[in-house]
């Protein structure tokens, strides 16, 4: 994880093929994750897509997309829906590149 403006971090995550279109064409607005990165509201999901190979290892596919937290859910907020250990991170798309001053949704390899 790299520190991204105050106190914002950037977690590098994997996500399964089988859900990467959804997050990147707007379906999927949520990511239910261990509670073991300390995600806060404005932190950047880099979601890296991979796929299981035969063999059962992962393989990466180049393609990625930065996504920004917008609200977390935790066991404490919903005992009886949220298992201990996790949260549900609604997550944005728009995340603005600065450096090309425009929208920046996901690269593909």
């Amino acid at each position: 994880m790299a520190a991204q403006g105050c106190d914002a971090m950037i977690h590098e995550l994997k996500l399964d093929k089988k859900w990467f279109e959804s997050v990147v064409n707007g379906q999927k607005r949520f990511e239910i994750r261990k509670d073991d990165r300390n995600f806060k509201v404005g932190d950047i999901l880099t979601l890296k897509e991979v796929e299981r190979t035969s063999d059962n290892s992962i393989d990466y596919t180049g393609n990625e997309v930065q996504v920004k937290i917008t609200s977390i859910l935790k066991h404490e907020d919903f005992p009886e829906g949220i298992q201990e250990g996790y949260v549900i991170l609604s997550i944005d798309l728009k995340l603005l590149d600065v450096m090309h001053d425009r929208e920046v949704l996901f690269t593909r390899q």
